[in-house]
């Protein structure tokens, strides 16, 4: 962690949004999978899959924008950007790679013993649908020399922070056109241009989040935020039609697209509003949002080998049972509180600490 972000602990409650947006992402969706067509279960579950959905886009977010605070000025030389990226590495790689062993582990254990294979699951993040986060960053720690001059010059002028995100999001909607006509590859080579949008709103609003700039009121912000919501939801309700299967679903619910797009952007405007206004909770969300990183690597791990068995929301919704609801939460908080909890217990390990992703003042 760098100077510059222990002293906004903000960035780390918004990390804390950011994961319990992810989980309920995950966690909805095999809800809405499990749920027959039309019932309230499939109803609820889509929308609050659809609702979650801001969780990664912030996370890319908030990562671009601790970049640009703490890293803000380009590497002036080839041995400057590999000191850049050793520093990265070491905050990142050791559970990431840990837990992508620990995935292959469970999911394909014969494919340990193919280097191979290994290498290409940790490259890609492809060992679980998830992983895919950790290879998107480090693409964009390798391209931070390009970057890092957007950094200053939004530190430089509010019009020029604004152009930044400006252009990275037309930039993200004319590749999602390209990529829905078939024009452009969806692989793991073009996987920081369908965020790049979101990547640079992060690093255009790193200068107002250190300045701790004075936010618009929540409640417009709340507004525009439900507003957006009702039309994604009833737009991708559209793409559905009336008996969907598991791809279509797959499909119709992705973010890249335009009222997915609207959703999220007011969806995390609204969290950083919140946050920024409230400091009494900031101290708590931010020592969740340190180990943010950790809960993500593990919580698929958490919700699929122990919280589904127990609670069996999915199981309860495709049943049609009245208690599929409370199943569903249930789900979602125990998995959030095991996997903090097994991240908390790896830091206190010497040994293990390493591998939990926390984010500490020492790194």
């Amino acid at each position: 962690m760098t100077t510059a972000e222990r002293a906004l602990p903000e960035l780390d409650a918004l990390r804390a949004v950011a994961i319990a947006a992810v989980v309920a992402l995950h966690v909805s969706f095999g809800v809405l999978l499990a749920a027959p067509a039309g019932t309230t279960a499939a109803m609820v579950a889509l929308s609050v899959h659809l609702l979650a959905g801001y969780g990664a886009p912030l996370f890319v977010a908030l990562s671009m924008a601790g970049l640009a605070l703490g890293y803000g000025r380009p590497p002036r030389t080839i041995a400057g950007h590999g000191t850049f990226l050793a520093r990265r590495a070491r905050r990142i790689l050791p559970a990431y790679v840990f837990w992508t062993l620990v995935t292959m582990l469970r999911n394909e254990p014969a494919a340990l013993l193919q280097p191979t294979v290994v290498v290409a699951r940790l490259v890609t993040g492809d060992a679980a649908y998830h992983l895919y986060f950790v290879p998107l960053i480090c693409l964009y720690y390798l391209a931070w020399p390009v970057l890092a001059p957007l950094a200053a010059a939004g530190r430089q002028s509010p019009l020029a922070a604004g152009g930044i995100a400006t252009g990275g999001l037309l930039a993200s909607i004319v590749v999602w056109q390209a990529a829905s006509v078939g024009a452009l590859g969806t692989g793991f080579a073009t996987l920081p241009l369908f965020w790049l949008g979101f990547a640079a709103v992060g690093i255009a609003s790193a200068p107002l989040l250190a300045r701790r700039a004075a936010t618009p009121p929540w409640a417009p912000i709340a507004a525009l935020t439900l507003g957006a919501a009702i039309v994604m939801i009833r737009h991708v309700q559209g793409l559905l039609g009336p008996a969907p299967d598991a791809a279509r679903i797959a499909i119709a619910v992705t973010i890249f697209q335009l009222p997915s797009l609207a959703y999220v952007l007011a969806a995390m405007g609204l969290a950083a509003a919140v946050v920024l206004r409230t400091r009494r909770g900031v101290g708590p969300l931010a020592a969740f949002g340190r180990r943010a990183y950790g809960v993500y690597l593990v919580h698929v791990l958490v919700h699929e080998v122990v919280v589904r068995r127990v609670f069996a929301a999915t199981a309860a919704a495709g049943a049609g049972s009245p208690s599929w609801g409370f199943a569903m939460i249930a789900e979602w908080t125990a998995t959030l509180v095991l996997a903090f909890a097994l991240v908390w217990s790896m830091e206190r390990v010497p040994l293990l600490a390493p591998l939990a992703g926390v984010r500490t003042p020492a790194r």
